[in-house]
């Protein structure tokens, strides 16, 4: 059943907040295996424009590598639907980001047939081209092994200046909301940040096919954590 929620422009404080630092605990039995788990080179350079935006946000730090990106906060309204099987988080995360440029969705298992899914999971490299397919607004592109300030930039990029969700590698058991009690390479969504002094936070949605699942606040730092046995892959 797909849940449809509009969520205002800016948004100034989280109402659920999860993870300073990486969570610790060890994988759990019985993983599942969403993602492919694969070491992927990056695919696809971003356009000049993105990439003037990006060297913006550098401009606005002084020209120095900061720790946090630049201030600002924005959430954008998204369709999110709970991945139908237990290897579909690719086709559905991708699919919550396609709900932020067209209407008319296509169903998960045609992302599925799209994005060579098998039950062993997706590739989540190939969501970029999934993407860039449906769309022209945002050019999708895969990166592996991206800095923190980089993943930072690339969330705050993205989502400001093309209102473009992205979609994220992370593995189950290093998502706060799982608390280790499952384990997996995993892929979620990620649709809006906030920014501040000191404060670094996502908000993404978590297709899992249990009620720990949802649309959640996460400190970037932890997410990009969660990511990190992944490469922390990021389509953006």
């Amino acid at each position: 059943m797909k849940l449809r929620v509009y969520l205002a422009a800016v948004v100034v404080a989280a109402p659920l907040l999860f993870g300073g630092t990486a969570a610790s605990a060890a994988p759990a039995p019985g993983g599942f295996s969403g993602d492919d788990g694969g070491n992927h080179p990056s695919v696809g350079t971003p356009r000049p424009d993105k990439l003037a935006a990006l060297a913006a946000l550098h401009q606005a730090r002084g020209g120095g590598a900061s720790t946090l990106a630049t201030a600002g906060s924005r959430t954008l309204t998204v369709v999110v639907q709970q991945q139908s099987t237990s290897y579909y988080c690719v086709p559905a995360s991708t699919r919550v980001a396609l709900s932020a440029f067209i209407s008319s969705l296509p169903s998960q298992a045609t992302l599925a047939g799209k994005l060579g899914t098998t039950t062993s999971g997706t590739t989540t490299a190939n969501a970029a081209g999934v993407l860039n397919s449906y769309q022209s607004r945002n050019y999708y592109v895969y990166s592996a092994d991206s800095t923190l300030t980089q993943y930072r930039d690339r969330i705050q990029v993205d989502i400001q200046n093309y209102a473009a969700p992205l979609v994220n590698r992370t593995q189950m058991q290093l998502l706060p909301w799982y608390a280790g009690s499952l384990s997996g390479n995993h892929a979620i969504s990620t649709y809006g940040y906030y920014y501040a002094t000191k404060v670094s936070q996502a908000y993404v949605y978590d297709p899992w096919t249990d009620s720990r699942a949802g649309r959640k606040t996460i400190y970037t730092s932890t997410l990009y954590d969660a990511g990190a046995a992944l490469q922390h892959g990021l389509v953006w």
